[in-house]
C-alpha cells in the first residue's frame, strides 16, 4: 500500500471532503490490524484482526472509489491502488 503515502502529495489537507485524513486514518488501521494479528498466537485473535483489516479495506476502497468519482484525481491513477487494494482483500479473505 506504498502508493497510497502518494495521495498525500496530490491532495490537500484542506481538501473539501477531508478524504485525504480520511485515506490516512483507513490506511493506518489496515496496516495495524494486520501487524497485530501478526503478533497473536490465539487463532480466533488472529482471524479477529483479519476481519478489522479487512473491513477497514473495504472503507478504504469506497474513499478511493469516490477520489476518482468527484475527479479529485483522475480515476486511471486509481486503478492500481485499487487492484493493490483487492489483492490485499483477496489475501485477507483467504484467511477468514
Amino acid at each position: 500500500m506504498e502508493r497510497l503515502n502518494d495521495l498525500s502529495e496530490v491532495l490537500n489537507d484542506d481538501e473539501d471532503f477531508g478524504l485525504l485524513n480520511q485515506i490516512k486514518e483507513s490506511s493506518g488501521a489496515l496496516s495495524d490490524h494486520i501487524a497485530e494479528s501478526a503478533e497473536s498466537i490465539d487463532t480466533e485473535t488472529v482471524k479477529f484482526f483479519y476481519e478489522k483489516a479487512l473491513t477497514v479495506s473495504y472503507e478504504l476502497e469506497t474513499e478511493l472509489v469516490v477520489l476518482g468519482d468527484l475527479e479529485i484525481i483522475s480515476p486511471a491513477s486509481i486503478v492500481p491502488l485499487l487492484n493493490e487494494l483487492l489483492a490485499v482483500q483477496d489475501l485477507l479473505k483467504k484467511q477468514l
